[in-house]
């Protein structure tokens, strides 16, 4: 049984776990029930839920998602990967535009890194 209250970082790897697998379009609810309840016994609590919809949106707006699943099922909920999608989920590593994933390496790759490198970073990256 997974804890209660997860972090930001496990739902966003929840999120990502589910629609690397995913061949064709899904719905928004898919990621709900398959991500979360299928594999980890419980529901999102509503924060939860809604840092995930959060998510979502994060990925709709960095073109690692579209909601459309094909040409007949457009708009919400229906969901799928892009082609640049499919190719930055194959890559190892997170993105640059995953601020929280990217500085998380930057920290691990940098054991010094700079605080005041670290606070342009994630300024510069929020606003890119």
């Amino acid at each position: 049984m997974i804890a209660d209250n997860l972090t930001r970082e496990q739902i966003r790897l929840i999120v990502l776990e589910y629609i690397r697998g995913q061949c064709t379009g899904f719905q928004w609810g898919d990621i709900l029930a398959s991500g979360m309840r299928n594999r980890h016994g419980r529901d999102f609590t509503p924060s939860e839920r809604f840092r995930c919809f959060e998510i979502v949106h994060e990925l709709l707006n960095s073109n690692i998602l579209m909601p459309a699943r094909d040409p007949d099922n457009v708009g919400w909920p229906w969901l799928s990967v892009t082609s640049h999608g499919r190719e930055v989920l194959a890559d190892v590593g997170p993105p640059v535009y995953d601020y929280d994933g990217y500085l998380a390496g930057l920290r691990r790759s940098v054991t010094d890194l700079d605080k005041t490198v670290e606070k342009y970073l994630r300024i510069y990256l929020t606003t890119a």
